[in-house]
């Protein structure tokens, strides 16, 4: 990505002419018939008249560290809440939060490794750090067992980390059983994170991670331009915004990808997963170019430094705001 900022020739989408975009960007992805495709394709959006790049490259981005613990798993802690029922498991050195009664894995924490990053997903969020490689601050909307929190606090000693999560009950847990006490430069705000940001001096974050799935469905925020541009403000000039979307339905990504273009006009880009539902949907403050063949580069020098596979993340990116 360069430094450049860069006009784009398209700003002034309607409503409607957003939602028909984003509608055929994604068309077929949720079809049974094109389940294969939507498993190792990876998606970009830009300008609609680059629709016809849309149709990826194929990747396969590997799936969740599969664990085969030596003993028995162990229920440390069961807790019912307003959102369902928490629970916390062990095997080994390993703790995992479940979400909705087993229906969602939110985190997981190798307590011997906290600095690894456990989840397919959470490494590709990573992928920031290929557009913003020295982060002075970054906000985590929902918090989890702070996976993140920790991966971030190990490279980053100097970075000021805020996590926002309305769960007073999750941030509890994340406490007790996964070590977030530890976490020197972590702050915690129990709040809405829509509300959060509405707060006064939310300004020039570097990167934005919203990971605010409950196991059921995403909160209604996620849909609201008003939300997208609230993160748009609070980013930096070079800032990142990575969203974590469980997509059930065509049309739910197709409602957050047309609130998301309302602000973050330029090239935003997408990463799918072999055999789950997650999305990754990034975006950046400042509009720029996509070079495929710099951030090849980067995604090498970063898989030898952090032990990501960024070089599959990569191959997941497809240009597509060629004008920008």
């Amino acid at each position: 990505m360069t430094d450049e900022n860069c006009e784009n020739d398209n700003v002034d989408f309607t409503d409607e002419a957003l939602r028909e975009y984003a509608k055929e960007t994604v068309k077929g992805l949720f079809d049974s018939a094109s389940t294969d495709e939507f498993d190792e394709r990876g998606l970009a959006s830009g300008n609609a008249d680059s629709l016809g790049t849309s149709d990826a490259e194929h990747h396969i981005l590997s799936n969740s560290i599969i664990m085969k613990p030596e003993n028995t798993p162990m229920l440390l802690a069961s807790e019912e809440t307003a959102s369902g029922t928490l629970e916390v498991w062990e095997a080994d050195s390993v703790r995992y939060l479940y979400l909705q009664d087993k229906l969602a894995v939110q985190s997981q924490l190798d307590l011997q490794q906290k600095e690894t990053l456990q989840l397919s997903y959470t490494r590709a969020m990573m992928s920031f750090l290929l557009f913003q490689a020295e982060p002075k601050s970054a906000l985590l909307l929902g918090l989890g067992g702070g996976g993140i929190a920790h991966f971030l606090s190990y490279w980053f000693p100097d970075l000021k980390i805020t996590a926002v999560d309305n769960n007073e009950s999750i941030v509890s847990i994340g406490e007790k059983y996964f070590s977030l006490s530890t976490i020197p430069q972590l702050n915690i705000d129990i709040t809405d994170a829509s509300a959060y940001l509405r707060k006064p001096k939310q300004k020039n974050i570097s990167v934005i991670f919203v990971d605010v799935h409950d196991g059921r469905c995403l909160p209604d925020f996620l849909y609201d331009a008003e939300f997208m541009a609230q993160c748009f403000q609070a980013l930096s000039l070079d800032g990142v915004l990575v969203i974590n979307l469980l997509i059930n339905k065509e049309q739910e990504f197709t409602d957050i990808l047309t609130a998301l273009r309302t602000s973050f006009k330029g090239v935003s880009f997408c990463m799918t997963f072999k055999d789950q539902k997650n999305i990754l949907l990034f975006a950046f403050r400042s509009p720029s170019l996509l070079d495929i063949d710099d951030l090849k580069a980067k995604a090498s020098q970063c898989k030898k430094k952090y032990h990501i596979e960024f070089d599959v993340f990569v191959r997941g990116i497809i240009q597509v705001d060629e004008k920008c």
